[in-house]
């Protein structure tokens, strides 16, 4: 089918449940098919088979709130692609990219100081930079931990 008035899901459960019902009939089963898609198609749905036509009205009640349910969402989801914000056109992108590059261009990161006096750094270093640098400048080597061995007792 082309355009479900139903979710995907719902179309397969029924056609399933109809499936299972009719599994002896293979004619019934057809035509109870048949009308439903016709049924989903806002078609008329006549019948001569009785067991199609017993299965389809089973079937329709279960029918029309899935597609009271469908409709439903197709709304909500109209109405929160209205109220979602325009994505930026090319322009306002290029434009936006400028302004982050040139906002960068000032940093240099290694060294957590800016050359931009338009831009105030105040990023310190970490507390291990800190300890590295102040080990460098007393020129004391980092600790390693001693190896563990069997003759240490």
């Amino acid at each position: 089918m082309n355009k479900l008035p139903v979710s995907k899901k719902v179309y397969a459960d029924i056609k399933e449940r109809i499936g299972l019902a009719l599994s002896h009939y293979p004619t019934s089963l057809a035509e109870a098919m048949r009308i439903v898609d016709d049924y989903l198609q806002q078609q008329e749905c006549n019948s001569d088979d009785h067991m199609a036509t017993i299965a389809f009205d089973m079937i329709k009640p279960e029918l029309d709130r899935a597609i009271e349910r469908s409709r439903k969402a197709r709304e909500r989801t109209a109405r929160k692609k209205e109220s979602q914000p325009a994505l930026p056109d090319k322009a306002d992108e290029e434009r936006i990219n400028e302004i982050i590059s040139s906002m960068f261009a000032g940093l240099n990161l290694d060294n957590h100081e800016c050359n931009d006096e338009n831009i105030v750094c105040n990023i310190k270093p970490s507390r291990r930079e800190r300890r590295e640098k102040e080990r460098k400048g007393k020129g004391i080597a980092r600790k390693k931990w001693k190896s563990i061995s069997s003759n240490s007792r």
